[in-house]
Formats: C-alpha cells, sequence, structure tokens
C-alpha cells in the first residue's frame, strides 16, 4: 500500500511513494520529474520542502546535480 492510498495523489507524496519504493537508489530531480511524470519546476520546488522535514536526505552532489533518497534512521537511534 503506498501512501497515495490514504493520503491522496500529491506531488509530495509520489515523490515520497518513489524514493521510498527505490530506497536502494538516489535520484537527481530529473531523474524524478520523469520518472513521475511531474514537471520539473514542481520536483525542484517540493525536494527543498522534503529535506527541510528530514524526509530525504541528499546522497551525493556533483556540481550542481544533488542526488537525493529517503531519510535513513541512523543506527541507534
Amino acid at each position: 500500500m503506498s501512501l497515495a492510498d490514504f493520503l491522496g495523489s500529491t506531488s509530495e507524496i509520489k515523490i515520497i511513494d518513489f524514493l521510498a519504493e527505490n530506497m536502494d537508489m538516489a535520484y537527481n530531480q530529473t531523474e524524478i520529474s520523469e520518472c513521475l511524470g511531474i514537471s520539473r519546476t514542481v520536483v525542484n520546488q517540493k525536494i527543498p520542502v522534503l529535506i527541510y522535514n528530514n524526509i530525504v536526505e541528499i546522497k551525493e552532489c556533483k556540481g550542481n546535480t544533488k542526488k537525493v533518497w529517503t531519510k535513513r534512521k541512523q543506527p541507534g537511534k
């Protein structure tokens, strides 16, 4: 069951569901946009909010490109 099944289908929920279903991978904003069919502008607006709220985190940066994935629980916390 996905979050969208009981919270509705907002762009934030779609992004969280996508990253949660692909927890072993990190994606840049363009990849998320293309996989979900959401405009890149919307993804670019939502990712910083998800990072600020500790839902996703930056895994790696290469130039201006950041790859994000769902926030991992720290061992022992």
